[in-house]
């Protein structure tokens, strides 16, 4: 059965496949049954990802029900505020910029600080007494103080 809804995915396209499943009443059944574990809402898209991939439960690490994106992108992250998301991101930044090489990283820095150069005259902002004080008064504005005398 894994095999037909396979053939019939690649036959369809990624927005066509759930339209040529409901014809299919067979694999229909199938893929329910493969997927039983999840709640009666699951989209069918949902369904197939799992009776695809036999995955069990999509729970993240501290035990929320993960949201499903796509059928090539399968499952995010559970919420935007969790923090099995922010570990995750961690963990790809630290993988991308283990990944660069000590060239590209000093390339990187010197374009960073020709860039601040040109904009502001220095390489840290906060060294423009312009700059400085907007950020003071929106420190100000945001704990509903006045702001320091310059």
């Amino acid at each position: 059965m894994r095999e037909q809804l396979v053939s019939l995915i690649e036959r369809s396209s990624l927005h066509r496949y759930i339209r040529d499943l409901k014809k299919n009443a067979e694999l229909l059944e199938w893929v329910v049954a493969q997927s039983s574990a999840l709640p009666p809402e699951a989209k069918l898209s949902e369904r197939v990802y799992v009776a695809l991939h036999g995955i069990e439960e999509a729970v993240c690490k501290r035990g929320k029900r993960k949201t499903f994106n796509a059928l090539n992108k399968g499952y995010r992250f559970c919420a935007p505020a969790c923090e099995c998301r922010r570990e995750e991101h961690s963990r790809m930044m630290g993988a991308h910029m283990a990944a660069i090489d000590g060239i590209e990283r000093t390339r990187r820095r010197t374009k960073w600080r020709e860039t601040l150069t040109q904009r502001y005259g220095q390489e840290n902002p906060m060294r423009v007494t312009d700059i400085r004080a907007r950020k003071l008064r929106t420190e100000a504005a945001r704990r509903d103080k006045t702001p320091p005398a310059e």
